[in-house]
């Protein structure tokens, strides 16, 4: 969601969701990076898969980004169109912590998907990361996807 554009953004008042998520979920995660550039924070995918049946909104789907080949519950922080040089991101398997923020439900402007459910994080690390390779701030706060529901045109 991090090169999408948005129509709307909606805050989700959720303090005991975040709670939970502190309690039992590690809040750290792996740097990462891909061929292409696409440079993540690689997350425990408990994140996903037991959180989407825990969400304060009902009719969300897991994100399509879990099975073979595929990086599961991250952190975007690069993607790939960013990243001009071939250059390997040097803090790479780097442990990086974060905080939660807050819940959201933002409504990107796709054809196929009409909500996205997540939850923004703070992580001064990312941003310096960005800054240090010549990036500038991400157009979305850093976050986690949680759960995305199809447009209703789209649904099979």
């Amino acid at each position: 969601m991090i090169n999408s554009k948005v129509n709307s953004r909606e805050i989700v008042f959720c303090p005991e969701f975040l709670e939970e998520i502190k309690c039992h979920f590690p809040l750290s995660g792996t740097l990462r990076q891909e061929p292409d550039g696409f440079t993540y924070i690689d997350l425990d995918d408990r994140y996903i898969h037991e959180l989407i049946q825990h969400l304060p909104r009902e009719g969300f789907s897991k994100p399509p980004y879990f099975g073979p080949g595929l990086i599961g519950a991250h952190i975007t922080v690069i993607m790939p169109e960013e990243w001009t040089t071939f250059q390997k991101i040097e803090e790479c398997e780097t442990e990086v912590s974060f905080s939660l923020k807050e819940c959201e439900v933002v409504h990107p402007v796709r054809e196929d998907i009409s909500e996205i459910f997540l939850i923004t994080i703070e992580a001064p690390f990312l941003g310096n990361l960005r800054a240090k390779y010549g990036l500038p701030p991400p157009l979305f706060d850093f976050h986690i996807s949680l759960g995305y529901k199809p447009s209703l045109h789209h649904e099979g």
